[in-house]
């Protein structure tokens, strides 16, 4: 289960694949949040596994703390550019960061998703200027060349079915702090080490008194950066033990009388 659509509302669709499977059918799914929602709309689903998405990211090598005086703190969003995953949100955000004299750099990676998303893109470039930083779709190198170059992932998703975003598990293991918007089963991957936004809260103040406080006290962004890495990595050391019993399951059924 890669996808909550079926797990934050009900679709007959799965209700029927769940009635045809029985108790017997093993489901595998990114949290344990995720498990007891599953099992809660679907009284058929009994037996389940999770394997969070910590398991498919790379360790990079440790990266030394970053020093942010005399330059800007660089913000980025990796992510399919459009308003749903919250590109007008970023935007807005570090304009109105820029507009209270906060030295913020936005870096956008990613490719961008319709017309409106373009049309944003193209605006934020007449307001941010030389503090915008557009890289389009990246992979490998140049992947990893977005992460080093960041001090903090923002993703603002407004996605509402979200589950386990595999680029926030990404920012984290290169010790890049995030701040994301609270949708599907972000909390779990964050846990403490980063921030979580709740949906009543006005993201745009919440995310600039952070980014004020990271400028202001380069300490705090530097801890940000250990707890974000400490964080990704005890997701992983999980992810990996999940994926042995997910292994175990496959090649030794258990075979209920």
């Amino acid at each position: 289960h890669h996808s909550s659509a079926h797990i934050l509302r009900e679709k007959l669709s799965f209700r029927l694949l769940s009635l045809i499977g029985g108790t017997k059918m093993v489901h595998v799914v990114l949290s344990h949040a995720m498990s007891k929602d599953l099992a809660a709309r679907y009284p058929r689903v009994r037996r389940v596994l999770v394997c969070n998405n910590a398991g498919y990211v790379l360790k990079p090598q440790r990266r030394p703390p970053r020093n942010v005086k005399g330059r800007p703190l660089v913000v980025g969003l990796l992510s399919n550019l459009n308003r749903e995953k919250g590109l007008d949100t970023v935007v807005e955000t570090i304009a109105a960061g820029r507009a209270t004299g906060l030295d913020l750099k936005l870096v956008l990676a990613g490719p961008l998703i319709g017309r409106a998303a373009i049309a944003t893109v193209e605006l934020a470039g007449r307001i941010l200027g030389s503090a915008l930083d557009v890289r389009g779709p990246v992979e490998g190198e140049a992947k990893s060349a977005f992460y080093e170059c960041i001090d903090v992932f923002f993703f603002p998703t407004n996605y509402i079915y979200e589950a386990q975003p595999l680029v926030i598990f990404e920012a984290m293991s290169y010790g890049v702090p995030v701040i994301a918007a609270d949708r599907g089963y972000i909390a779990e991957m964050i846990g403490s080490a980063g921030t979580v936004v709740p949906r009543n809260l006005d993201i745009v103040d919440t995310i600039i008194t952070i980014l004020r406080t990271f400028i202001e006290h380069p300490e705090e962004l530097n801890r940000a950066r250990e707890a974000s890495r400490k964080q990704f990595l005890a997701m992983r050391a999980k992810a990996m033990a999940e994926i042995e019993e997910l292994v175990d399951a496959i090649l030794s059924p258990r075979i209920d009388r």
